[in-house]
């Protein structure tokens, strides 16, 4: 379309000119019903990812937790059963030592044997406080 229009006083003529253009729609409508479809796999394969992942965090978190109720039965019988047990054999064996009806060699197997025990009930307790931690750690990122 061509249109001008007359000026008033000094001012100089203005003219207009309009064009059109057709898009071919079907072509740019394909393209964007493609995109759409190809964000909606992408966040679907997010989506199965996560819980790829959420599922094996809580897997870990399970394994971590039967693993903590095990070193705490161990050090719960190493406390109540082993080592009172070991603690009246070291008495027995120094008790027998010192009234010459025993052998030093047998108290100080008797007082290692109680020590070994106590320092294996030691280590189960640091294990129970790091797994502790690592589950409680898992906790906060899931």
């Amino acid at each position: 379309r061509y249109d001008h229009m007359f000026a008033f006083g000094q001012q100089p003529q203005q003219f207009t000119l309009m064009g059109m253009v057709n898009i071919p729609m079907s072509w740019s409508t394909k393209m964007n019903k493609a995109n759409i479809h190809s964000f909606q796999i992408k966040n679907e394969s997010l989506y199965w990812q996560k819980q790829m992942v959420l599922n094996e965090a809580s897997g870990m978190i399970k394994a971590m937790k039967t693993e903590l109720s095990f070193l705490k039965d161990q050090y719960r019988i190493s406390e109540n059963s082993i080592i009172p047990a070991l603690r009246k054999n070291y008495e027995t064996a120094l008790l027998a030592w010192q009234n010459n009806t025993g052998d030093l060699f047998q108290v100080q197997d008797a007082w290692e044997s109680l020590n070994m025990a106590q320092l294996d009930t030691l280590d189960k307790l640091q294990r129970i406080l790091v797994t502790q931690v690592e589950i409680e750690k898992q906790m906060e990122i899931k």
